[in-house]
């Protein structure tokens, strides 16, 4: 967990990508293991509670080679996996999400076969790795809590503040991008005041492993116009990082589905956005407070965050 204004953040990076199993039998030079890649069916209409598991041999020297590591998720640079040619030795098994049992998938080629990485993928699944695949699985299906929100502190919400995805759905899958040797969080943020026409989110980016990585301490935001699918406005944290930013931006533009899918978040949002408010004013009602914060002068930027001036987004909306 981290913190973000005072609220906490749930932060185990995961975006569904690539992970390394190792073996930990020291007496085996070079260090061998297993890149994992897990697949799951995101037909909303089936019923099945498996995850296909694809798997292929490597050896301690990708150390060296892209591998990179946060907590539980080992990352595989797309230099890397390209590097890596066709393995030897792969693995096709299925994972029961109910069970954890892992076992060889019907229909699996003859090369996919290796009783070796199976038994370390068996002998790994459990405890912290098999609550990940199993989130991953929940992700997918949209079987996580839909409703967690409700439960949680939003007393520190203010008209104008943003809303990331992250903090109304911690379960779900995190936006991950690899640039110059680091792997960076992509927080995407929205206005959830109800009136408010704006069609933008604010992506934070964070370095959360790599060179020059410290986990808690955003490089700035990019303002997106959902609707012309364009940038706004780039705002960094420090000098110098403003190209590195816009950089970060095309490398996660790249995701095929992303614009739908940050559509969808934004719709979700300020659906839940509403309630949000609703629990905001029954909370003044019984525990009022004075405003003795500035309030937005009708030239100053909105609060909301879409870099239109206040008289002409915001101002004239009911919040």
């Amino acid at each position: 967990m981290n913190r973000e204004g005072g609220r906490p953040l749930h932060l185990q990076f995961d975006d569904g990508g690539p992970f390394v199993i190792w073996d930990d039998d020291e007496q085996v030079t070079p260090r061998h293991g297993l890149v994992v890649q897990t697949l799951i069916c995101d037909n909303p209409e089936c019923g099945c509670r498996q995850v296909q598991i694809r798997g292929m041999a490597v050896q301690g020297q990708l150390n060296e080679r892209g591998v990179e590591q946060k907590g539980l998720t080992l990352k595989l640079s797309e230099e890397a996996a390209a590097d890596l040619g066709i393995p030897e030795k792969q693995l096709h098994a299925v994972m029961d999400v109910d069970t954890g049992e892992v076992s060889l998938a019907d229909g699996a080629a003859g090369n996919e076969h290796d009783l070796e990485m199976l038994r370390l993928l068996k002998e790994k699944m459990k405890g912290d790795l098999l609550e990940t695949v199993r989130r991953r699985w929940r992700a997918v299906k949209k079987e996580f809590d839909l409703e967690q929100w409700r439960g949680q502190d939003w007393s520190w919400w203010e008209p104008g503040m943003l809303v990331s995805w992250t903090e109304v759905f911690p379960d779900d899958l995190n936006f991950l991008v690899e640039y110059d040797g680091a792997i960076f969080w992509a927080n995407d943020m929205y206005c959830i005041n109800p009136g408010c026409p704006c069609q933008a989110v604010m992506i934070a980016f964070r370095p959360v492993h790599g060179k020059s990585s410290t986990g808690d301490e955003d490089l700035g935001t990019v303002a997106i116009h959902l609707g012309k699918w364009q940038v706004e406005g780039i705002d960094p944290k420090k000098p110098g990082v403003q190209k590195k930013l816009r950089s970060l931006w095309e490398r996660l533009r790249e995701r095929s589905d992303l614009r739908q899918t940050l559509r969808e978040r934004r719709k979700n949002l300020r659906a839940i956005g509403r309630e949000i408010v609703r629990m905001g004013r029954r909370e003044e009602k019984e525990n009022p407070v004075p405003d003795t914060k500035p309030k937005a002068g009708r030239n100053d930027p909105c609060p909301c965050g879409s870099g239109k001036k206040y008289k002409k987004c915001c101002l004239d909306k009911k919040l």
